[in-house]
């Protein structure tokens, strides 16, 4: 909390009740001002001095505006069917996908000394070099 004490005023009775209870010093009631009656002749001449302003007339509410049609939503497109995977509709043998494939199931099964030994058999030191007739090798020997 910041409190804000203007030293250039003197200070108020809210002001020094404030400073008691930081202080920790007990605080008594602030004095109320003592109100006086006035006469009726300054009632009259502060009537007469300050004329009631007239009200000034409410302005007239704003008509809401219609609310605009929503747009129809456009037909959501129909999703593309997902492509099957490639077939080897022209019985053309193993792919290289195949291959591949099947070599990391091998070494996931601990077969490494088998996928070495076909890929040596074909003269290549990694699946993805094997082109061709030698897939068709590679998975016959993988499979054999």
């Amino acid at each position: 909390m910041q409190i804000i004490i203007d030293t250039n005023t003197p200070l108020t009775a809210e002001d020094r009740a404030v400073l008691a209870v930081l202080l920790g010093q007990p605080v008594a009631e602030p004095e109320k001002p003592k109100r006086t009656r006035r006469t009726k002749a300054e009632m009259e001449a502060a009537a007469k001095a300050e004329p009631e302003p007239e009200p000034e007339p409410e302005p007239e509410p704003e008509p809401e505006p219609e609310p605009e049609p929503e747009p129809e939503p456009e037909p959501e497109p129909e999703p593309e069917p997902e492509p099957e995977p490639e077939e080897d509709l022209l019985g053309t043998g193993p792919t290289l996908e195949d291959a591949v494939s099947l070599a990391t199931q091998a070494l996931a099964n601990g077969k490494a000394a088998e996928v070495k030994a076909a890929l040596k058999t074909l003269g290549v030191s990694r699946v993805s070099e094997l082109a061709g007739d030698n897939i068709a090798a590679f998975v016959a020997a993988l499979k054999g």
